[in-house]
């Protein structure tokens, strides 16, 4: 599937389980019969990253944005 929604479209269908952020999952939780489970081993733990060329070349307030994200 496409998109997160698109897996749990095709859940919702009966056509097997899906592995979804809780932020998507929350959205189909109690339609038609859908359940979620909270994955809690660390496999399931999401590392995200900021891609980005250069820090110092950013205009100003991406640069803020950035350095709130990243906690520097």
């Amino acid at each position: 599937m496409r998109t997160f929604d698109g897996v749990c479209r095709m859940v919702e269908q009966g056509a097997g389980i899906g592995i979804v952020p809780a932020t998507a999952a929350k959205r189909y939780r109690g339609t038609s019969g859908l359940r979620t489970i909270e994955l809690s081993d660390p496999w399931a733990t999401r590392r995200l990253l900021i891609c980005m060329r250069e820090l110092n070349a950013l205009p100003r307030a991406e640069k803020a944005l950035v350095r709130h994200l990243a906690g520097i």
